[in-house]
């Protein structure tokens, strides 16, 4: 099979698997889902998560919020965003998923799909009040400080309960400050940091109180994607869910519960400058626009280009078989961008552009034809005999497309998935060393007792994933240069952030301006070994 051929079947198979649906429950789902270390679990069966995407559900959230509206409550609290790969403005991401833990239930908020659809100065403000402003309330949350940050760049409306902030409570402060000055009252704390190395923040506290750690391999994952996956569900319910235990655990341990209410109110160092920071990045980013998130969404009939301007989220392509380089250099800045295989009719991309929405990219005869049975906008033929890069500026610009730092490998070249997993250095080096034959004592002496909590080393998996992983391009020399690495979890495929990835994303970053600079570097001249874009599989 040519490798043109492979990379297809592998796309067309992921393809089918991301619009799959599972008829298993989720608890049936998740009691599958095992590996060889003993997690922290939440006690599925006295607990029900509910996914909050719709007014009966949000009315159900707001009941139990507001059941006992003058009685103390505690609220475990936690938020998901997909993550970007680069360090860029945190006003360039946007909140998915708030975690609210109440007693035995575990609401998980769909603030991307369904919070912006309701009405800000009453549903959303009432949220806002009863959370961050309210003398009834005790917020349990964890390095509060970013979580913050993310809340007003995503939604401005809870600018004002912010500043207040008299409901928080931050257990990193009770943490720090325990592990100081009355470290025993952890049964698990040892003497010897090194045997707890690994793990750090939440999953730390978490072990040093229940002996347990967090299975944190779906921290970095697509938080944007609808259905969640059900790992997906179960670690953002854990997240909250544990705040509620850790703070009983200490009530229960500790002389007295004033202490822990000494750290209501406290608020991290530098929030409010923090806040006021953020307030006014949502200013100069969207100054007509009091929602931050866009919602504006790809029409299902362009008769024409207009001059609006587009993110890549809102546009998918499907590219025919003879522009492989271009669909590729499309993933590269983050477009969904699906490319037939060598052997497929040109006609499978009219069934991709009705079931998907999708813009079809083609050339010459095949161009012709699959206009002709398309809504007219909808088929564009790119300029040809050029290189792929200058065509991909040429689709950016044709499409007015407005391509930021965070967009820019934050898909998978090989197979267009866009769900990573950020995995630590001294993984890889493991995994590079059993690849290449090299025994760990004779390379890796310090790592002989080092367990994976991500990577199954003897399967060459992640856990609980099927895909084996592709680690191409390290080198004796190389493979210690890099503390992190992001892997499909998909494909499989692994990536890494050096010279290679930076000259990359600054030769993107004037596609931003919707100019192409000729730029003579080459794609294989891989000099510190990364793969962002396979240069021999473009045809």
């Amino acid at each position: 099979m040519s490798h043109g051929n492979m990379t297809f079947d592998v796309q067309k198979y992921i393809h089918i698997k991301q619009n799959s649906v599972s008829n298993s429950t989720p608890h049936e789902q998740i009691t599958k889902e095992k590996s060889s270390i003993d997690y922290y679990k939440i006690p599925l069966e006295n607990n029900e998560i509910i996914f909050v995407d719709s007014m009966p559900t949000y009315e159900r959230l707001l009941n139990r919020l507001f059941k006992d509206n003058n009685e103390e409550i505690f609220i475990g609290f936690d938020c998901e965003w997909k993550p970007v790969f680069n360090h860029t403005s945190t006003s360039k991401q946007r909140i998915s998923v708030m975690q609210i833990a109440l007693g035995n239930e575990i609401f998980l908020l769909d603030l991307l799909h369904f919070f912006h659809t309701c009405d800000a100065e009453t549903i959303q403000q009432r949220l806002a009040n009863r959370l961050f402003d309210d003398d009834h309330v005790t917020l349990l949350c964890y390095g509060f400080k970013t979580d913050a940050a993310m809340l007003i760049a995503s939604y401005p409306i809870f600018n004002r309960a912010l500043f207040s902030g008299k409901t928080l409570l931050d257990l990193s402060f009770v943490q720090n400050e325990l592990l100081v000055a009355n470290r025993d009252i952890f049964p698990y704390a040892t003497t010897n940091n090194t045997l707890s190395s690994k793990d750090k923040g939440l999953s730390e506290f978490v072990r040093l109180c229940f002996g347990k750690s967090l299975n944190k391999s779906e921290q970095c994952s697509n938080w944007e994607r609808r259905p969640l996956r059900n790992a997906q569900t179960l670690y953002a319910a854990t997240d909250a869910y544990c705040l509620v235990e850790i703070y009983k655990f200490l009530s229960n341990n500790l002389k007295s519960t004033d202490y822990l209410k000494s750290f209501r109110g406290r608020k991290p160092k530098k929030l409010d400058s923090t806040i006021a920071r953020q307030i006014d990045e949502n200013f100069q980013d969207t100054p007509n626009n009091n929602n931050s998130i866009n919602q504006c969404q790809t029409s299902n009939d362009v008769n024409h280009i207009s001059n609006e301007i587009k993110r890549p989220y809102q546009i998918k392509f499907v590219v025919d078989n003879m522009l492989h380089g271009l669909g590729k250099e499309l993933r590269v800045t983050g477009c969904d961008a699906v490319i037939l295989g060598n052997d497929d009719p040109h006609t499978d991309a009219i069934k991709y552009a009705r079931a998907e929405n999708r813009i079809i990219l083609s050339r010459g005869a095949p161009y012709h034809l699959l206009r002709s049975h398309t809504v007219e906008g909808r088929c564009w033929q790119p300029p040809l005999n050029v290189p792929a890069k200058e065509q991909c500026a040429a689709v950016l610009k044709h499409f007015n497309l407005k391509i930021l730092p965070e967009d820019i490998f934050s898909r998978c070249t090989l197979c267009n998935g866009d769900d990573f997993v950020i995995v630590d250095g001294r993984d890889m080096r493991i995994l590079w060393c059993k690849i290449n034959n090299y025994l760990i004592k004779d390379l890796e002496p310090d790592l002989m007792n080092y367990k994976s909590e991500v990577i199954d080393i003897d399967r060459m998996t992640l856990y609980n994933e099927n895909v084996p992983l592709v680690l191409t391009g390290l080198t004796l020399k190389n493979y210690r240069a890099y503390e992190e690495f992001y892997v499909c979890r998909q494909c499989g495929k692994v990536y890494w952030q050096g010279t290679h990835w930076r000259r990359r994303l600054n030769r993107n970053a004037l596609l931003t301006e919707n100019e192409y600079t000729q730029d003579n570097d080459s794609d294989d001249d891989n000099d510190d070994g990364i793969i962002f874009y396979d240069a021999e599989s473009t045809m």
